[in-house]
Protein backbone atom coordinates (compact mmCIF):
# COMPACT_ATOMS: atom_id res chain seq x y z
CA UNK A 1 0.00 0.00 0.00
CA UNK A 2 1.27 3.47 -0.92
CA UNK A 3 -0.05 6.99 -0.52
CA UNK A 4 -0.95 6.96 -4.23
CA UNK A 5 -3.11 3.83 -3.99
CA UNK A 6 -6.62 4.67 -5.19
CA UNK A 7 -8.04 1.26 -6.03
CA UNK A 8 -8.38 -2.13 -4.36
CA UNK A 9 -8.54 -5.34 -6.37
CA UNK A 10 -10.47 -7.81 -4.22
CA UNK A 11 -10.05 -11.36 -5.51
CA UNK A 12 -12.36 -14.18 -4.38
CA UNK A 13 -11.10 -17.74 -4.70
CA UNK A 14 -13.08 -20.67 -6.08
CA UNK A 15 -14.88 -23.62 -4.51
CA UNK A 16 -12.55 -25.73 -2.38
CA UNK A 17 -9.61 -23.36 -2.93
CA UNK A 18 -7.89 -21.04 -0.48
CA UNK A 19 -6.96 -17.37 -0.79
CA UNK A 20 -3.24 -18.20 -0.74
CA UNK A 21 -3.63 -20.44 -3.80
CA UNK A 22 -4.64 -17.39 -5.85
CA UNK A 23 -2.35 -14.73 -4.40
CA UNK A 24 0.36 -15.03 -7.06
CA UNK A 25 -2.24 -14.96 -9.81
CA UNK A 26 -3.99 -11.89 -8.39
CA UNK A 27 -0.71 -10.01 -8.04
CA UNK A 28 0.21 -10.94 -11.61
CA UNK A 29 -2.95 -9.19 -12.77
CA UNK A 30 -1.80 -5.87 -11.29
CA UNK A 31 1.92 -6.18 -12.02
CA UNK A 32 3.19 -2.74 -12.99
CA UNK A 33 0.15 -1.11 -11.37
CA UNK A 34 1.18 -1.66 -7.73
CA UNK A 35 1.50 2.07 -7.02
CA UNK A 36 -2.18 2.55 -7.79
CA UNK A 37 -3.72 -0.80 -6.87
CA UNK A 38 -3.71 -2.80 -3.65
CA UNK A 39 -4.70 -6.49 -3.58
CA UNK A 40 -6.92 -8.17 -0.99
CA UNK A 41 -7.79 -11.88 -0.99
CA UNK A 42 -10.57 -12.77 1.48
CA UNK A 43 -11.20 -16.39 2.47
CA UNK A 44 -14.56 -18.12 2.21
CA UNK A 45 -15.87 -19.90 5.32
CA UNK A 46 -15.21 -23.59 5.79
CA UNK A 47 -18.21 -25.70 4.89
CA UNK A 48 -19.30 -29.32 4.67
CA UNK A 49 -21.38 -30.65 1.78
CA UNK A 50 -22.59 -33.91 0.33
CA UNK A 51 -21.69 -33.58 -3.35
CA UNK A 52 -23.92 -36.35 -4.67
CA UNK A 53 -27.45 -37.59 -4.02
CA UNK A 54 -26.18 -40.90 -2.65
CA UNK A 55 -24.12 -39.09 -0.03
CA UNK A 56 -27.19 -37.10 1.00
CA UNK A 57 -29.16 -40.30 1.53
CA UNK A 58 -26.44 -41.82 3.66
CA UNK A 59 -25.52 -44.45 1.07
CA UNK A 60 -21.94 -43.40 0.62
CA UNK A 61 -20.93 -40.96 -2.08
CA UNK A 62 -18.56 -38.03 -1.93
CA UNK A 63 -18.43 -35.62 0.99
CA UNK A 64 -16.75 -32.23 0.66
CA UNK A 65 -14.99 -30.36 3.42
CA UNK A 66 -13.33 -27.10 2.50
CA UNK A 67 -13.75 -23.40 1.87
CA UNK A 68 -16.74 -22.33 -0.18
CA UNK A 69 -18.82 -19.19 -0.59
CA UNK A 70 -22.01 -21.24 -0.99
CA UNK A 71 -23.28 -24.70 -1.87
CA UNK A 72 -22.31 -25.49 -5.48
CA UNK A 73 -24.97 -24.63 -8.00
CA UNK A 74 -25.14 -28.19 -9.36
CA UNK A 75 -23.94 -30.27 -6.38
CA UNK A 76 -22.53 -32.98 -8.66
CA UNK A 77 -20.22 -35.81 -7.81
CA UNK A 78 -16.82 -34.74 -9.08
CA UNK A 79 -16.66 -37.60 -11.58
CA UNK A 80 -20.07 -36.96 -13.13
CA UNK A 81 -20.14 -33.32 -14.25
CA UNK A 82 -20.95 -34.04 -17.89
CA UNK A 83 -24.07 -36.16 -17.28
CA UNK A 84 -25.48 -33.66 -14.77
CA UNK A 85 -24.87 -30.75 -17.15
CA UNK A 86 -26.53 -32.74 -19.95
CA UNK A 87 -29.57 -33.27 -17.71
CA UNK A 88 -29.62 -29.55 -16.86
CA UNK A 89 -29.47 -28.53 -20.53
CA UNK A 90 -32.26 -30.98 -21.38
CA UNK A 91 -34.50 -29.50 -18.69
CA UNK A 92 -33.76 -25.98 -19.89
CA UNK A 93 -34.74 -26.93 -23.43
CA UNK A 94 -37.72 -29.20 -22.75
CA UNK A 95 -39.20 -28.72 -19.30
CA UNK A 96 -38.74 -25.29 -17.76
CA UNK A 97 -41.46 -25.99 -15.17
CA UNK A 98 -39.60 -29.02 -13.84
CA UNK A 99 -36.38 -27.04 -13.72
CA UNK A 100 -38.05 -24.35 -11.63
CA UNK A 101 -39.09 -26.99 -9.08
CA UNK A 102 -35.44 -27.92 -8.72
CA UNK A 103 -34.09 -24.42 -8.20
CA UNK A 104 -30.46 -24.54 -7.14
CA UNK A 105 -30.37 -23.59 -3.47
CA UNK A 106 -26.87 -22.06 -3.38
CA UNK A 107 -27.19 -22.47 0.40
CA UNK A 108 -25.07 -20.02 2.36
CA UNK A 109 -24.87 -17.45 -0.39
CA UNK A 110 -26.88 -14.78 1.40
CA UNK A 111 -24.39 -14.65 4.27
CA UNK A 112 -21.43 -14.56 1.88
CA UNK A 113 -23.11 -11.85 -0.20
CA UNK A 114 -23.54 -9.70 2.87
CA UNK A 115 -19.97 -10.33 4.02
CA UNK A 116 -18.40 -9.45 0.66
CA UNK A 117 -20.61 -6.38 0.40
CA UNK A 118 -19.35 -5.22 3.79
CA UNK A 119 -15.73 -5.86 2.82
CA UNK A 120 -16.16 -3.69 -0.28
CA UNK A 121 -17.86 -0.90 1.67
CA UNK A 122 -15.07 -0.96 4.26
CA UNK A 123 -12.55 -0.03 1.54
CA UNK A 124 -14.20 3.37 1.04
CA UNK A 125 -13.06 5.95 -0.07
CA UNK A 126 -11.04 3.69 -2.33
CA UNK A 127 -12.62 2.36 -5.49
CA UNK A 128 -12.97 -1.41 -5.56
CA UNK A 129 -12.71 -3.81 -8.48
CA UNK A 130 -14.14 -7.16 -7.47
CA UNK A 131 -12.69 -10.22 -9.15
CA UNK A 132 -12.65 -13.96 -8.67
CA UNK A 133 -12.52 -17.43 -10.14
CA UNK A 134 -15.48 -19.75 -10.66
CA UNK A 135 -17.58 -19.63 -7.47
CA UNK A 136 -15.65 -16.57 -6.30
CA UNK A 137 -16.39 -14.90 -9.63
CA UNK A 138 -20.05 -15.82 -9.17
CA UNK A 139 -20.03 -13.89 -5.88
CA UNK A 140 -18.38 -10.93 -7.61
CA UNK A 141 -20.90 -10.91 -10.49
CA UNK A 142 -23.81 -11.20 -8.06
CA UNK A 143 -22.72 -8.15 -6.08
CA UNK A 144 -21.99 -6.19 -9.25
CA UNK A 145 -25.48 -7.00 -10.55
CA UNK A 146 -27.32 -6.29 -7.31
CA UNK A 147 -28.76 -2.95 -8.36
CA UNK A 148 -29.39 -0.57 -5.48
CA UNK A 149 -27.61 -2.93 -3.09
CA UNK A 150 -24.30 -2.56 -4.93
CA UNK A 151 -21.77 -0.52 -2.92
CA UNK A 152 -21.14 2.90 -4.45
CA UNK A 153 -17.38 2.36 -4.48
CA UNK A 154 -17.67 -0.90 -6.46
CA UNK A 155 -16.69 0.34 -9.91
CA UNK A 156 -15.83 -2.84 -11.79
CA UNK A 157 -16.05 -6.63 -11.85
CA UNK A 158 -13.54 -9.01 -13.43
CA UNK A 159 -14.92 -12.53 -13.70
CA UNK A 160 -12.91 -15.65 -14.53
CA UNK A 161 -15.34 -18.49 -15.32
CA UNK A 162 -18.11 -16.78 -13.35
CA UNK A 163 -21.88 -16.75 -13.58
CA UNK A 164 -25.00 -15.55 -11.74
CA UNK A 165 -25.81 -18.31 -9.23
CA UNK A 166 -29.11 -16.74 -8.19
CA UNK A 167 -31.19 -13.76 -9.17
CA UNK A 168 -29.58 -10.67 -7.61
CA UNK A 169 -32.92 -9.47 -6.24
CA UNK A 170 -33.02 -12.62 -4.09
CA UNK A 171 -29.92 -11.44 -2.27
CA UNK A 172 -31.67 -9.16 0.22
CA UNK A 173 -29.29 -7.93 2.90
CA UNK A 174 -29.54 -5.60 5.85
CA UNK A 175 -29.00 -1.90 5.21
CA UNK A 176 -25.52 -0.74 6.14
CA UNK A 177 -24.82 2.68 7.65
CA UNK A 178 -21.68 3.55 5.72
CA UNK A 179 -19.99 6.58 4.29
CA UNK A 180 -20.95 5.46 0.78
CA UNK A 181 -24.34 7.11 0.92
CA UNK A 182 -26.21 8.22 -2.17
CA UNK A 183 -25.50 11.84 -1.35
CA UNK A 184 -21.73 11.29 -1.49
CA UNK A 185 -20.42 12.10 -4.95
CA UNK A 186 -16.68 11.73 -4.32
CA UNK A 187 -16.55 8.35 -6.07
CA UNK A 188 -16.51 8.41 -9.86
CA UNK A 189 -19.31 6.02 -10.77
CA UNK A 190 -20.18 7.20 -14.27
CA UNK A 191 -19.28 3.90 -15.93
CA UNK A 192 -19.50 0.59 -14.08
CA UNK A 193 -18.09 -2.26 -16.12
CA UNK A 194 -18.17 -6.04 -16.06
CA UNK A 195 -15.68 -8.24 -17.91
CA UNK A 196 -16.50 -11.95 -18.08
CA UNK A 197 -13.81 -14.37 -19.28
CA UNK A 198 -15.23 -17.80 -20.06
CA UNK A 199 -14.21 -21.10 -21.62
CA UNK A 200 -16.15 -22.10 -24.71
CA UNK A 201 -15.93 -25.76 -23.67
CA UNK A 202 -16.27 -25.29 -19.92
CA UNK A 203 -18.05 -28.36 -18.43
CA UNK A 204 -18.70 -26.58 -15.12
CA UNK A 205 -19.91 -23.15 -16.26
CA UNK A 206 -21.88 -23.55 -19.50
CA UNK A 207 -21.70 -20.77 -22.07
CA UNK A 208 -25.41 -20.19 -21.43
CA UNK A 209 -24.71 -19.08 -17.84
CA UNK A 210 -22.18 -16.48 -18.96
CA UNK A 211 -24.52 -15.09 -21.60
CA UNK A 212 -27.39 -14.90 -19.10
CA UNK A 213 -25.22 -12.92 -16.67
CA UNK A 214 -24.12 -10.53 -19.41
CA UNK A 215 -27.72 -9.85 -20.43
CA UNK A 216 -28.72 -9.23 -16.81
CA UNK A 217 -25.81 -6.80 -16.34
CA UNK A 218 -26.76 -4.86 -19.45
CA UNK A 219 -30.38 -4.63 -18.32
CA UNK A 220 -29.06 -3.04 -15.13
CA UNK A 221 -27.21 -0.42 -17.17
CA UNK A 222 -23.72 -1.87 -16.78
CA UNK A 223 -21.17 -1.93 -19.56
CA UNK A 224 -20.70 -5.69 -19.93
CA UNK A 225 -18.25 -7.64 -22.08
CA UNK A 226 -17.79 -11.40 -22.43
CA UNK A 227 -15.01 -13.33 -24.14
CA UNK A 228 -15.05 -17.07 -24.75
CA UNK A 229 -11.73 -18.91 -25.14
CA UNK A 230 -12.22 -21.32 -28.03
CA UNK A 231 -11.39 -24.91 -27.20
CA UNK A 232 -10.74 -24.20 -23.51
CA UNK A 233 -12.65 -25.32 -20.45
CA UNK A 234 -12.62 -24.22 -16.82
CA UNK A 235 -8.92 -23.38 -16.57
CA UNK A 236 -7.75 -19.79 -16.95
CA UNK A 237 -5.71 -19.16 -20.11
CA UNK A 238 -2.90 -16.77 -21.01
CA UNK A 239 -5.36 -14.91 -23.25
CA UNK A 240 -7.60 -14.40 -20.23
CA UNK A 241 -4.72 -12.87 -18.29
CA UNK A 242 -3.82 -10.59 -21.20
CA UNK A 243 -7.41 -9.35 -21.55
CA UNK A 244 -7.78 -8.93 -17.79
CA UNK A 245 -4.60 -6.87 -17.44
CA UNK A 246 -5.53 -4.66 -20.38
CA UNK A 247 -8.99 -4.09 -18.89
CA UNK A 248 -7.56 -3.38 -15.44
CA UNK A 249 -5.11 -0.80 -16.81
CA UNK A 250 -8.00 1.03 -18.46
CA UNK A 251 -9.94 1.05 -15.18
CA UNK A 252 -7.05 2.19 -13.00
CA UNK A 253 -5.61 4.83 -15.33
Amino acid sequence: TTTTTTTTLMFLHGFGDTASMWEEFARTLVRGMEDSVDVILPSAPKRYYATSTTAKKGNGGELFSGRAWFAPRLLPSRSDYESILAEYEELVDENQAELEKRTFSCAGMKDSFERVKRLVENEYPRKVILSGFSQGAAMAVSLMCSGAQKPKNLVGCLSFRGYLPRKPDEMKVRSQQTTTSDSDDTIDCNTKTLLMLAGESDPLVPVRWTKEAKVKAELLGLEAHAFFSEGYGHNVTSDDVYRARSWLRSRVA
